[in-house]
């Protein structure tokens, strides 16, 4: 189905389709899955919240910033309520990471567009309401031609 872990290998980049749910666990397979994915290029991590978390959602935001930060990334996007929480987790493990917090997912496009380059493998991570798994179908609709 689009939208969990579909892969797209086009002319110029590599998309991981990842955008139709997202809770730790399946953050960090994600992780993972473009580690093991990723060609010679950059790797690519372009990550939205983790919504119906309840009270633990910044705590478990923070620790999957962690878990991020595990992997040698080259670029990170994020956006969403505790992205704050994930970036400082991030830090915690890999305090010189290029990353960049983005008001909504219009801002998080506008980012990918400016910083792709051809050989880049980028995975689109985050919740459904994000409309992450659109963002990403539209890079895979531009690499076709």
């Amino acid at each position: 189905m689009d939208g969990r872990g579909r892969t797209f290998r086009g002319r110029r980049y590599t998309i991981i389709n990842d955008a139709y749910n997202a809770s730790p666990e399946s953050m960090k397979a994600a992780f993972a899955n473009l580690n093991l994915t990723a060609g010679a290029g950059r790797k690519i991590a372009v990550l939205g919240g983790m919504l119906e978390l309840g009270d633990q959602s910044e705590k478990l935001h923070e620790q999957t910033g962690k878990d991020l930060g595990k992997y040698d990334f080259e670029k990170i996007i994020v956006t969403g309520e505790d992205a704050p929480a994930l970036i400082r987790g991030l830090r915690s493990v890999r305090p010189s990471c290029d990353v960049a917090l983005c008001g909504d997912t219009k801002e998080v496009e506008a980012k990918v567009r400016e910083i792709i380059r051809d050989g880049d493998t980028i995975l689109f991570k985050a919740s459904h309401s994000f409309g992450f798994e659109g963002l990403a179908r539209e890079f895979i609709e531009n690499d076709e031609g």
